[in-house]
């Protein structure tokens, strides 16, 4: 997989976890739901990406 790819997967985790702790500091539930979610996007992307490398 290319570099590009993994480090958008990196950005989003990053995004998600900056959205988390924002919402936990806020006291956002939805904002911090949401980004557990992008961070859960990101691990699928992160998953799939390592699929792609064995078969590489």
């Amino acid at each position: 997989m290319s570099l590009e790819d993994k480090a958008s997967n990196k950005l989003r985790e990053l995004k998600g976890k900056a959205m988390e702790v924002t919402g936990k500091t806020v006291g956002s539930g939805r904002m911090e739901a949401d980004g557990r979610a992008e961070q859960a996007r990101a691990d699928v992307g992160q998953n799939g990406d390592r699929v792609k490398d064995l078969f590489d």
